[in-house]
């Protein structure tokens, strides 16, 4: 069971190409903030995990799944 956290940018986008490349890690930083692999990470580290969809020259959606954690877990925190 997971949360969702959903970001969106309208007005603007990223294509097609730049999108896969970002994914796979092997976009150049001018094209991709460098926050994004740390935003992955940190979702990971949390048992998440994070999406992105564009819509090239009109949105930006970056959706951030996290696990629900139990009522009683979080009594140690």
């Amino acid at each position: 069971s997971y949360g969702v956290i959903a970001l969106t940018a309208t007005g603007w986008g990223i294509d097609d190409r730049t999108r896969e490349r970002m994914l796979a890690g092997s976009a150049p930083a001018e094209e991709v903030s460098k926050g994004y692999s740390s935003a992955v990470r940190a979702a990971g580290q949390a048992g998440g995990r994070l999406r992105v969809e564009s819509v090239s020259g009109d949105s930006l959606t970056f959706r951030i799944y996290l696990q629900h954690i139990a009522r009683g877990a979080l009594a140690g925190l």
